[in-house]
Formats: C-alpha cells, structure tokens, sequence
C-alpha cells in the first residue's frame, strides 16, 4: 500500500485513476477525470473467475490511459504492469 507522499509522487498532474469496488459477485470500476476532481461509474464486470477479472481490469487500464488504481484489496498498477494483494 502506498502512503500519501508515494503515491503524490506516483500520479502525474494529469493523469486519471481507476476506483475498484469489490464485491463477492460484481466489481465496480469508476474512473476519474484527469484533473482528479470526479470520479465517475464507468462500469460493472460481473466476477466469474479472477484471471479473466484482471484480463478485463487490464483491458480497462490500457483503453483509458489510467496511471493507477485505488480500491480495498489494495490492486495498483503502473502501466504496464498489474499487481494484485486481494484476497
């Protein structure tokens, strides 16, 4: 998990974040505006197994330019690069 000063020093000034709400069943995803001012729902991915999860995530990251990812579970990237610690 990042603290504060890392992951300022992490994000670019524009640069958008993805949200990750996990749920036992759904995954909500939100992305941000690059200014980071609002979030908004971007999608719903129902959860049948994690590898096709994160093929999706990574889908999501790579389609909209996201520098990083904040959710409980602690999923972060940078690009090119996913990392999980859920579970």
């Amino acid at each position: 998990m990042l603290d504060i000063e890392e992951f300022e020093k992490k994000i670019d000034k524009k640069s958008r974040l993805l949200g990750i709400d996990p749920g036992k069943k759904r995954i909500g995803v939100s992305i941000c505006d690059e200014n980071k001012i609002i979030a908004t729902p971007y999608t719903t991915i129902i959860k049948n197994n994690f590898s096709d999860l994160l093929i999706q995530i990574n889908k999501i990251i790579n389609e909209n330019d996201i520098l990083l990812t904040l959710g409980a579970g602690d999923i972060h990237t940078v690009p090119g690069l996913l990392k999980s610690t859920y579970g």
